[in-house]
């Protein structure tokens, strides 16, 4: 049973770390727009992206995770307020 559970828990923490390098991919790339494409929806979304990082946070098991989750959400809240200042230039 012990080697079932490290096998679900191995495939969970696998699941988890191709999510944030997925995430971190697509953080880069935004942060490479330039301002005119930037928009208000834009940084509606980014936030809402890193809610969503925070409550997987609060549902993370393991502290690795939990760390992973809160710094996706640091990174997404910045591509946010750099959003917001883009379009008010």
């Amino acid at each position: 049973m012990l080697v079932a559970e490290t096998i679900a828990v191995m495939s969970i923490v696998v699941a988890v770390w191709r999510r944030s390098q997925a995430a971190s991919l697509q953080l880069q790339n935004l942060s490479m727009l330039p301002a005119k494409v930037m928009s208000e929806n834009d940084a509606a979304r980014f936030r809402k992206e890193a809610e969503e990082c925070r409550r997987q946070a609060e549902k993370a098991i393991g502290l690795l995770d939990k760390e992973a989750w809160l710094k996706m959400a640091a990174e997404w809240t910045k591509l946010a307020q750099n959003a917001e200042m883009r379009v008010k230039k």
